[in-house]
């Protein structure tokens, strides 16, 4: 669990997802802005990892 908050990606990404699905559900938030948003959190995360991944490697 506490692996979770090792690196500031992490806990932007827990952050940004628990905040879009918090604005979503108390009406704050359309389907679709919300269907944007996430996916945005979710690639920004996972493209991250993936970059860094092929920079190690390239070393």
């Amino acid at each position: 669990m506490f692996n979770m908050f090792a690196s500031a990606s992490r806990i932007v990404f827990l952050l940004m997802g628990f905040t879009v699905c918090t604005a979503f559900f108390i009406g704050a938030l359309e389907s679709k802005d919300f269907m944007v948003l996430a996916n945005l959190v979710f690639v920004f995360y996972y493209t991250k990892k993936t970059d860094k991944v092929t920079d190690k490697n390239v070393i």
